[in-house]
C-alpha cells in the first residue's frame, strides 16, 4: 500500500541486513536501480495498529468538508447512510492492512517485529513501491488517482508473487495464512459500509489484468510506461483496448438542473 507521511525523509547509508537480499531481489525483478536504501520499521502489532488511531488534533476544515462530500456521495448511491468517511478508512487500515510505504517520509513500516514468510512477501510488495518512487512521479489524489493507484498496486502484486514462487511450500502456505484477515479481526469491519471496503480495495482488482497482459508483451519497460501516463478508466476496466489508437477520451458535458446540488465535480 502507499501511504502519505508526515515528516521529511530521513535515509540510511545502506540497507538493514535483513532487508538487503528482498530490496535485491525487487530491484533485479523490476528492472531498476535503487537510487539510495530506505529506512525499513519492523513494527509489533500494538505499535503497527496506533499508527492509524484518529489525529488528537482538530481535523481541519477543508477535510471535513471532503469527509462529508463523501458522506453525501455513498448516500446519494444508496450504498450508506451518516458515514463517517474519516472514521471509516481509520478502521479498515488498522484491520486490513499489513504494511505501507510513505512517500513523504520514504519510508516502510511492516506490521511484524520478526523477519517470518509473511513479512518477508509484504516487504516485497512495500519496496516495489518504494523502487518505483525513486523512478517515476506517484503523487496520488489527481485527476487519474483510481488509474494511477491500479497500475502502482497491480505492479507491486507482480513482484510479489514472483518473490512467493522463490518461497518453499511451508513458507507459502504460512504467509498465506499470516496475511489473510483472521475471523476475530473481521468483525472490526462489521460497522464499516461494505462499499468503502470495496472501493478503497479497487485497485489490486482493477489493475493486475492490464498490468499482466502489458508485461506479457511489453515486460518492464511496458509497466514502466503505464506508471509514466496511466490509461484512462475505460482502459483500466477493459484492458483489451490498450494500445488501440481510437481510444482517446472524449469530454461530456453535463448540464445540472436548476434545484440540484453538485456533490462530485
Amino acid at each position: 500500500k502507499l501511504f502519505p507521511g508526515n515528516t521529511a525523509p530521513s535515509r540510511p547509508a545502506e540497507w538493514d541486513p535483513r532487508v538487503a537480499p528482498i530490496a535485491e531481489f525487487v530491484g533485479a525483478e523490476r528492472g531498476l536501480q535503487w537510487v539510495h536504501p530506505v529506512y525499513v520499521d519492523f513494527l509489533a502489532e500494538a505499535d503497527f495498529v496506533a499508527l492509524f488511531d484518529q489525529p488528537t488534533t482538530p481535523i481541519s476544515e477543508a477535510d471535513q468538508a471532503a469527509a462529508r462530500s463523501y458522506s453525501l456521495l455513498y448516500d446519494a448511491f444508496g450504498l450508506a447512510v451518516n458515514y463517517d468517511a474519516t472514521q471509516g478508512e481509520s478502521t479498515v487500515s488498522a484491520v486490513t492492512t499489513l504494511g505501507f510505504y510513505s512517500l513523504t517520509s520514504d519510508r516502510v513500516f511492516v506490521r511484524g517485529d520478526q523477519l517470518t514468510p509473511a513479512v518477508r512477501v509484504v516487504l516485497a510488495h512495500e519496496l516495489t513501491h518504494a523502487l518505483q518512487a525513486q523512478h517515476f512521479e506517484l503523487a496520488t489524489g489527481g485527476e487519474k488517482d483510481l488509474e494511477l493507484r491500479s497500475v502502482v498496486e497491480a505492479d507491486a502484486l507482480r513482484v510479489e508473487d514472483v518473490y512467493i514462487d522463490t518461497l518453499s511450500a511451508d513458507e507459502q502456505a504460512a504467509a498465506n495464512q499470516a496475511n489473510s484477515v483472521a475471523p476475530d479481526a473481521e468483525q472490526g469491519l462489521s460497522d464499516v459500509p461494505w462499499a468503502v471496503v470495496e472501493q478503497r480495495y479497487a485497485p489490486y482488482v482493477l489493475g493486475p489484468m492490464l498490468v499482466g497482459d502489458v508485461f506479457a508483451t511489453d515486460g518492464n519497460e511496458g509497466v514502466n510506461q503505464l506508471l509514466i501516463t496511466p490509461p484512462t478508466e475505460e482502459i483500466l476496466l477493459n484492458p483489451w483496448l490498450y494500445g488501440d489508437p481510437g481510444q482517446e477520451p472524449v469530454a461530456v458535458a453535463v448540464e445540472v438542473p436548476l434545484g440540484n446540488t453538485v456533490i462530485d465535480e
